[in-house]
């Protein structure tokens, strides 16, 4: 193989885990936001409550009690890029009354890609 149509390959499925990511929020859809997330994720956002440091467990938790998660956003992905087994992602997550710009990182563990930290923000449309 390539080192083209493993680049081509690996942005394929980095897109894919972050299609998973913003339709499992957006849908509260555990088992999607379980198959993108490494067992390490964390997620730090600016909120207007000032800076919320979430583990996976956390996240999902709140996503299964309904505080988060349920609305459907735009999701518009700006650039991805690899290396090795570690990328790098910008996307904006639109809904009608807020924006979401997140800074995604990922690692390749056990040959499948997973989003390990989310530097986020709340911004009100």
């Amino acid at each position: 193989m390539n080192m083209r149509t493993q680049t081509d390959k690996d942005l394929k499925s980095i897109r894919q885990v972050i299609e998973d990511y913003a339709a499992g929020a957006d849908r509260r859809d555990i088992s999607r936001l379980e198959k993108a997330f490494h067992d390490d994720f964390r997620v730090i956002a600016l909120t207007g409550e000032g800076v919320q440091n979430l583990d996976k467990q956390t996240y999902l938790d709140l996503i299964r009690g309904e505080k988060i998660g349920g609305v459907e956003r735009q999701l518009e992905i700006e650039w991805i890029t690899s290396k090795n087994d570690t990328a790098r992602a910008e996307i904006r997550l639109k809904s009608p009354a807020v924006t979401f710009p997140d800074d995604l990182s990922f690692i390749k563990d056990q040959q499948e890609w997973r989003i390990v930290n989310n530097v986020t923000q709340v911004v009100p449309v």
